[in-house]
């Protein structure tokens, strides 16, 4: 585990994403209704078709770095963000974390660990 995102909306409900450093994969990419998914060489990644949040916490993660970051959407637009970094350790402690605490985040509530 390298990067937890938090999502807080206005209109929509909080959102809780991981991503994932991989070195080898194998399998077939499948389109979903939010992405149809393509290989390209990091330094040509289509930053401006994505997603404003990823230009701040996808380059980290490509360096290898493990982080927590904490943006505020108004509607679809970024308002503010941080990214701070994180050791292993609290990383493995968040993929521990329990689904009723996951649920109590998602529902509004700040998690069980605080800022650790």
């Amino acid at each position: 585990l390298h990067t937890e995102l938090r999502f807080s909306y206005t209109s929509y409900p909080n959102m809780l994403g991981f991503a994932f450093r991989a070195t080898h994969w194998h399998g077939k990419l499948r389109e979903t209704p939010e992405a149809r998914p393509f290989w390209c060489p990091c330094y040509a990644l289509p930053y401006a078709a994505m997603w404003a949040d990823d230009l701040i916490w996808l380059p980290s993660l490509l360096a290898g770095e493990t982080m927590r970051g904490d943006f505020v959407m108004v509607g679809e637009q970024l308002a503010r963000h941080s990214l701070q970094a994180r050791s292993q350790q609290q990383m493995r402690r968040l993929a521990q974390m329990d689904a009723a605490a996951l649920q109590q985040w998602l529902d509004g509530s700040e998690a069980p660990y605080g800022n650790w």
